[in-house]
């Protein structure tokens, strides 16, 4: 994560990048278990409507809360740890369902909890079943619209003995709390309704928790917003779920101003790269409307009067501009306007688009010995700090390409003849030089590089400048030499079928980018690069 408070205003950097901004300032050891992230076997449901975000929270081993709910408020970024139902002391203890059966307290236990999307239900609900002692519960979980600031919890608790029983069922979030009554005959079943609310007491966003009745059959109606989304089938369970669960996750993750957070709960910072890319997501799930938005903040707020877009919520000299997001940003934009045919998001920001596609086009960036773009910033971000000397980065060549000629194609269709031809002309020639074999091209040896310095060598160690402050135990910082090749941003140009995937230039590339796997740890995963050039702590990515 980078070290900025949450919710901090756009930053205008044009000196080099602060090496602190890659520190993550956030220690959840500080805190009660629940503020990890990575807990043992964790698994998160994210809901949200632009309103209100939530995240379900099961963790069937370890001292954190098996059954705990986090609400937040989605224009706010932050760790899990301010999350409004997230109390310093308790963590999620609060949140969860208990019953009191006399001196008996019932609550849920880590493996004894079963969560999942209900299937076949068009929006998104979480269904959590527990059991303890004589009683099963089973929790939903759902917005039951897209116009107020609410999630639902329908708690149904079953009771699987003969003769009579009262419990109490409690729960909390924030400052609030409820305590119910409920009466059993028998084998039967009691149905509670809650309500979790977001408002605003003196400017600051909080959690009321109320009782909403007693329910039937909820959820009910499925907002028009979700009738109308993209709707996936196929024989493998897995792959369907997968699909929903994107689908449902994307959704949840941003804010009815189209914010979204780079990771939630992660860096608390805004990318256009990953907000671009998420709006293709939502385009193609069916919920074109949250791209629009994401697609038109990104265009008023996130690209500068000259046509610089922002990463880390700032903008940079231009010897680190990530330029590579202006292609993403407009080959999503293509996408958003093909699946959709809204050409008026085009009109409504073609002067912002036209400086988005000339921007890396300025001679600052360009190389000329070879025509490819060059700048001090590789794609994961390491810059000169780390090692990474001036040159051209594959990536970056990739990105800039595909979204020339995406807006040459939209350009066409506004009948912007003259800009169409030059930036199909420019993607064209970015292409063949950065295909070009041997010289300055990115390809040696049958296989796709990272990167050439201006002079045409190959990049293929990194060394740190001195007493920079960086964590102890970091990859990078050990003995030995650093290697930056293979990184796995070579399949990007097979993935997106840049060039032919069955080709021997693909087959030698993937092959040497699956020694990524497994590096320094043994559950599987691709790392981003050669660990011995991580800044961070060595893992999959």
């Amino acid at each position: 994560g980078k070290g900025l408070r949450s919710g901090a205003a756009h930053t205008y950097n044009t000196d080099s990048m602060e090496v602190q901004e890659h520190f993550y300032t956030d220690d959840p050891a500080r805190a009660p278990a629940d503020a990890t992230t990575t807990l043992p076997g964790v698994n998160y449901f994210f809901l949200g409507n632009g309103l209100i975000q939530a995240a379900v929270q099961i963790c069937p081993r370890g001292p954190a809360t098996p059954v705990g709910l986090l609400i937040m408020d989605p224009e706010r970024l932050g760790p899990k740890r301010k999350a409004l139902t997230f109390d310093p002391g308790s963590g999620l203890r609060g949140t969860m369902i208990s019953l009191a059966e006399g001196r008996t307290i019932h609550k849920p236990k880590g493996r004894y909890v079963m969560a999942r999307w209900i299937p076949a239900v068009a929006m998104p609900v979480v269904e959590v079943n527990w059991r303890s002692g004589d009683f099963r519960v089973e929790e939903l979980f759902f917005c039951p619209d897209e116009k107020s600031p609410r999630l639902l919890r329908r708690v149904t608790t079953y009771h699987g003995a003969t003769g009579k029983t009262k419990v109490r069922l409690k729960t909390r979030a924030g400052a609030s709390a409820v305590e119910l009554p409920m009466e059993f005959d028998g084998k039967s079943e009691n149905s509670i309704l809650l309500e979790y609310r977001i408002v605003r007491k003196s400017g600051t966003p909080v959690v009321e928790l109320s009782e909403a009745g007693v329910t039937g059959n909820v959820p009910g109606s499925v907002p028009p917003e979700w009738s109308e989304a993209a709707v996936f089938g196929s024989s493998d369970p897995a792959l369907e779920s997968f699909f929903n669960s994107a689908k449902f996750q994307l959704r949840a993750a941003v804010a009815r101003s189209g914010k979204l957070d780079g990771g939630i709960w992660q860096y608390n910072l805004e990318w256009v790269r990953d907000q671009a890319f998420i709006a293709m997501g939502l385009t193609m799930a069916g919920r074109p409307d949250i791209a629009r938005t994401i697609l038109d903040r990104l265009l008023r707020e996130f690209v500068s009067p000259e046509g610089a877009t922002l990463d880390s919520s700032r903008l940079r000299s231009w010897q680190e501009s990530e330029f590579d997001q202006n292609g993403v940003l407009l080959f999503a934009l293509e996408t958003y306007v093909n699946w959709t045919d809204d050409t008026a998001i085009l009109s409504r920001h073609w002067e912002k688009i036209i400086k988005a596609a000339r921007f890396p086009l300025k001679a600052a960036f360009r190389h000329p010995e070879s025509g490819l773009l060059r700048n001090r910033r590789e794609f994961w971000e390491r810059h000169s700090a780390h090692g990474i000397r001036d040159g051209m980065e594959l990536a970056h060549q990739l990105f800039v390409s595909m979204g020339l000629s995406a807006a040459s194609r939209l350009a066409a269709r506004l009948g912007d003849n003259r800009n169409a031809r030059a930036w199909r002309l420019a993607a064209e020639q970015l292409r063949r030089a950065m295909l070009a074999p041997g010289g300055y091209g990115l390809i040696e040896n049958g296989r796709f590089i990272k990167r050439r310095d201006v002079k045409g060598n190959v990049q293929r160690t990194i060394r740190p400048a001195p007493d920079l402050g960086f964590p102890a135990g970091m990859p990078l910082f050990a003995s030995g030499r650093h290697w930056i090749n293979p990184d796995s941003s070579a399949a990007l140009p097979i993935a997106w079928e840049f060039i032919d995937p069955t080709n021997v230039v693909a087959h030698r590339t993937l092959a040497w980018v699956e020694t990524l796997w497994n590096q320094r740890w043994t559950g599987g995963g691709y790392g981003r690069y050669h660990v011995t050039s991580e800044p961070d702590s060595p893992g999959p990515w």
